[in-house]
């Protein structure tokens, strides 16, 4: 079998010499996020390490020079790098998930000056090892999980945070707040938040003045309800319920000394925004699409205050809602500079005269770039991908269509750019399926299959986020009924254009989208020529008794909303004991850690393909988790689903 892989990897090559190489498709993101010190002398850059992991690096703005870096540890990855003052920034520490698109925040929080030195652990679990613990150990006992909560810009050496202890009995859930030193780790407690999942609401000086959190009582009823609390004197003074009428709700910023910013999800129209004041209980829409959730926000560093909402309504839009504000008044001579493309203001000087500005598209991996508002001095950082020519990828464009059922569903349609037509079709759903959804942003999977002279159809199906709190909610339970369904419909109306090639359609997707790629051909068996799936749920059965979501209680609370718990109605869903309606070859690739989709999964399936003799080829990695992040091993798949997706729907 192996023998036979490589003369297939080959071949692949050798009729890709024309190609872009699939090494260049495989290679991480080199760079993911940025951030400006207060004096704009200093920029955190978080950017990729081996095997997945990430650092953060700290470079001189004038000329670019490395100062210092956080490295990753053998199980660890520092990321969100926040600085505290001009020469001291604090990151958060995220589990080791070999997944650089993913980070999973364990808690912990290093603070270390600019140049990398000075590296202090200011919330460390205490089994853990991290940066030579027993020179480095932390000036408290704080066990748990900790964020920071505000940067207290008049003391320079401390900052507020937001944490939850671990240890059972130590504070039934709800927050605490301290104030922590950044260079020895001493702490002082401020508060515990009279309410569970609360928010603190503060003063722009970083002044503790409210909480706002579910009532107990409402949760123990099955009701979400949200207290106020005042903080005044020590002591917390409940205030009236909050007067928003709304299915979900999420505290997003403190506006004001009174005030907060409200996101409300809706079963009948997307996420709103609000500006709330917590006295009088008085509410004003500050951002309402009509078919669009906000994406992101840009805030004042300094006053908190919601300057711009971003959304998507198919391209990338933006909202101004503080009209003069600095950002406000150059955000449009930067879309202008930048047209068609997404723009960003990321991070800012403290006197705003300096802009981090990321700039990013369909064929645009992410460009970095500093503008000086006085001098209007636009300078290129760097790019997160800079092997990639935009010129040579190809666009891709919003689309909508009608489902069965007569809901609306969005998506995006890639054609290759240099392609013939009609063009085969790999259909691409997401993965999730919940809380996620595509985006129209440069894709290194969409791009690859775009380069080969596939088309590419991606769904934003029932239950994707992005438009409106219900569209989501209405996917919860259809796994293998109307989600399945959306896409097969998306296909269908793509099968009818007269770019697609209609008899040369694949589908191709990653953990649920590998689930969509077996269910949707066992669904409509005529529709698909073959199938990939990439760390597929093939078992739903199996989904409650390995992975890591079963075995705690809001996993199992989500799995019975997801799936349910009727073995006939999970057996109906699954693919795995639906094989007989399979009727196209397909390729399975997983890796042997995969911490979400157990390998059972694969091995499972794998065993009844070669019960059944069904034509299929397989890829399993040992050194993998749940996808492909080594460099090496992604190359090796592309090559391997290339030669695949040649031989079944390739001229």
């Amino acid at each position: 079998m192996r023998h036979l892989l490589c003369v297939l990897l080959l071949l692949a090559d050798v009729a890709a010499a024309d190609n872009i190489p699939a090494s260049e498709f495989a290679r991480p993101m080199e760079f993911h996020d940025a951030v400006l010190s207060p004096t704009g002398e200093y920029i955190a850059v978080q950017r990729s390490a081996e095997e997945g992991k990430q650092l953060v690096a700290i470079v001189a703005t004038a000329d670019m020079s490395l100062l210092g870096h956080i490295p990753a540890g053998h199980d660890f990855s520092p990321f969100n790098p926040i600085w505290a003052n001009d020469e001291r920034l604090i990151v958060q520490m995220s589990l080791d998930l070999r997944n650089e698109d993913f980070q999973r925040a364990n808690g912990e929080l290093l603070a270390v000056d600019y140049d990398g030195d000075n590296r202090q652990m200011i919330v460390q679990q205490p089994d853990l090892v991290r940066y030579g613990r027993e020179h480095n150990k932390p000036a408290n006992s704080l066990s748990g999980f900790a964020t920071v909560a505000h940067r207290l810009p008049k003391e320079k050496n401390h900052v507020l945070i937001r944490f939850y202890p671990y240890a059972r009995g130590l504070g039934g859930g709800k927050a605490v707040l301290y104030k922590i030193n950044i260079s020895r780790g001493s702490t002082t407690r401020i508060a515990q938040a009279p309410t569970a999942s609360a928010s603190f609401v503060f003063s722009p000086d970083g002044e503790l003045r409210y909480s706002v959190g579910l009532d107990e009582a409402a949760l123990e009823d099955g009701r979400n309800e949200w207290a106020t609390h005042r903080y005044e004197d020590g002591e917390w003074t409940r205030l009236d319920e909050l007067n928003i009428d709304a299915d979900a709700l999420s505290i997003l910023a403190s506006a004001s000394n009174e005030e907060i910013y409200i996101q409300t999800g809706h079963s009948n129209k997307p996420d709103r925004v609000y500006r709330y004041d917590l006295e009088t209980g008085e509410k004003t829409v500050v951002f309402a699409h009509p078919t669009a959730d906000p994406t992101s926000f840009d805030f004042d560093h300094r006053t908190g205050e919601l300057v711009a909402v971003h959304f998507d309504d198919g391209y990338p839009n933006l909202h101004l809602v503080d009209e003069d504000h600095v950002y406000s008044q150059w955000y449009p001579a930067l879309w202008e500079a930048f047209g068609g493309l997404r723009v960003r203001i990321i991070s800012s000087s403290e006197d705003h005269r300096l802009l981090l500005v990321h700039v990013s598209g369909d064929t645009e991996p992410g460009q970095y770039r500093l503008f000086d508002t006085q001098t209007r001095d636009m300078k290129y950082l760097f790019n997160a991908a800079s092997w990639i020519d935009p010129e040579q990828m190809s666009e891709t464009q919003p689309i909508t269509f009608d489902a069965r059922d007569g809901l609306t569903i969005h998506g995006y349609l890639t054609l290759p750019i240099n392609g013939a037509e009609p063009a085969p079709l790999v259909v691409k759903p997401h993965g999730g399926p919940y809380g996620v959804r595509d985006r129209w942003k440069f894709n290194r999977d969409v791009q690859f299959l775009a380069s080969r002279g596939y088309a590419v159809l991606q769904v934003n199906f029932r239950g994707s986020s992005g438009y409106g709190w219900g569209f989501g909610e209405i996917g919860y339970g259809k796994w293998g009924t109307d989600i399945q369904h959306d896409i097969i419909d998306g296909t269908r109306w793509a099968a009818n254009l007269d770019a697609i090639d209609a008899d040369r359609i694949c589908i191709v997707g990653a953990s649920f989208g590998g689930y969509s790629a077996l269910m949707a051909p066992i669904i409509d068996p005529e529709l698909y020529q073959c199938a990939v799936g990439v760390a597929g749920v093939y078992d739903l059965e199996l989904m409650w008794s390995s992975g890591d979501i079963e075995g705690h209680q809001s996993g199992e609370n989500y799995l019975q909303r997801a799936i349910g718990r009727d073995p006939e109605t999970l057996r109906a869903n699954s693919p795995l004991h639906n094989l007989d309606k399979l009727q196209i070859p397909v390729l399975l690739a997983h890796g042997s850690k995969d911490w979400r989709v157990d390998v059972k999964h694969f091995k499972h399936m794998v065993k009844e393909l070669e019960a059944r003799d069904h034509p299929h080829e397989t890829l399993l990695e040992k050194r993998e988790g749940h996808g492909f992040y080594d460099a090496e091993n992604r190359a090796q798949y592309l090559q391997l689903l290339e030669s695949f997706l040649a031989r079944h729907i390739g001229d």
